[in-house]
């Protein structure tokens, strides 16, 4: 009989606490036609160095006639937060398209790599997901989140599989281009090559394995509900290192193995 998996408990440890991002999280979202390390650059030069800055760029996507390209993920306390905020608002660059103030999904937390920290950031491949949900389900998948997609990712990090996977629910909209899609969720997921290879065969039985026991059904029967429960934009992203920036300096060890990149897109198909 399969053991029953214990309940999810934060890994906000000692030896693992580094980690772990922060709660809260200043997210700004751009449509950038030329060189997005300049735009980024200039947008988060004056962020208060106790912030982490996440920049990720991505092919163009779109929705009724609004593009965007990138969005800066940035980390930190609550004060250092509006302090950057107030400086994108008054700033207001042309190319923002939205600025929210979004906060961790509980046990979504996961920033670095917990065996090689943040040494795997310049191997991972990394997706970002903008969520949309329906609001007569935004409560259900919200709790699904937690007590499923939460437990399930940090199991397979906790073994060396995911380098990083947080998940950001809205708080408040600060700034919106008409138009620009509502999603209330971001998802990042980043992994090494090596990490990818060893993730696909083990993500399904890991999913399959929680959604049970939080009385869910099978995985499948979950990811179905999903599929009408929310509007889903992934895409393969980019993490400029020139614009990328740590509260902390410390290093974590060396990357793992390296295996050759796979293609730029994915999609997992579990059966």
């Amino acid at each position: 009989m399969a053991e029953t998996p214990p309940p999810h408990v934060s890994t906000r440890q000692p030896e693992t606490g580094r980690l772990i991002a922060p709660q809260r999280a200043l997210v700004a979202t751009f449509a950038i036609a030329g060189d997005p390390i300049s735009v980024l650059s200039r947008a988060t030069q004056s962020m208060s160095d106790a912030c982490t800055i996440l920049p990720l760029t991505h092919d163009r996507a779109s929705h009724n006639g609004v593009d965007w390209t990138a969005t800066a993920l940035i980390l930190g306390n609550a004060s250092a937060l509006e302090a950057g905020a107030e400086h994108l608002l008054d700033a207001r660059p042309e190319t923002l398209r939205r600025l929210a103030l979004m906060t961790m999904q509980p046990g979504l937390d996961m920033l670095f790599a917990k065996h090689n920290g943040r040494a795997a950031e310049q191997r991972m491949i990394q997706w970002i997901e903008y969520v949309s949900c329906d609001p007569a389900a935004r409560e259900d998948y919200y709790r699904c989140q937690s007590e499923v997609s939460g437990p399930a990712m940090r199991s397979l990090w906790d073994r060396g599989l995911v380098a990083r996977f947080m998940g950001f629910e809205e708080r408040e909209v600060l700034y919106s281009s008409p138009g620009f899609p509502a999603w209330d969720v971001l998802h990042v997921i980043g992994m090494t090559p090596w990490q990818l290879l060893r993730f696909l065969p083990r993500m399904c039985p890991a999913f399959d394995r929680f959604a049970k026991a939080a009385g869910r059904g099978s995985r499948r029967a979950m990811f179905e509900q999903w599929g009408h429960q929310r509007t889903l934009v992934k895409l393969t992203a980019k993490q400029p290192l020139e614009v990328t920036r740590h509260a902390s300096a410390e290093q974590d060890g060396p990357a793992p193995p390296c295996c050759q990149e796979p293609r730029n897109s994915l999609t997992v198909r579990c059966m």
